[in-house]
């Protein structure tokens, strides 16, 4: 079992109650990617490295992939191939979309 600190969460969130619930509901759906916008300092990381820490302590797959260097798809696929451990070829849409089909 991951530590919260080994997983960046040094301290309890506090006072993200409702997003934290919202996010667990979608994690327990069908969803297999959420994503969070929203301006800086808004809490977006610590938010979902929180999900993903719940969802794991929960025994369900879930990961955070960082996507803020991201600037165009191609980097959105690579970021999401290394945190999935995935190899992507020509059809990064189809074969990311069946590993996390596998992933059940």
């Amino acid at each position: 079992m991951v530590s919260r600190s080994a997983f960046g969460l040094p301290t309890p969130t506090i006072g993200r109650e409702d997003e934290l619930a919202l996010l667990e509901e979608l994690l327990s759906s069908s969803d297999r990617i959420i994503t969070l916008t929203g301006g800086p300092g808004f809490g977006k990381t610590r938010l979902a490295l929180e999900a993903s820490y719940a969802a794991m302590q929960g025994g369900r797959p879930a990961a955070f992939c960082d996507l803020v260097g991201a600037r165009r798809l191609p980097e959105v696929f690579d970021a999401l191939a290394e945190v999935l451990d995935v190899t992507i070829g020509h059809n990064p849409v189809e074969e990311l979309k069946a590993h996390l089909a596998r992933s059940d």
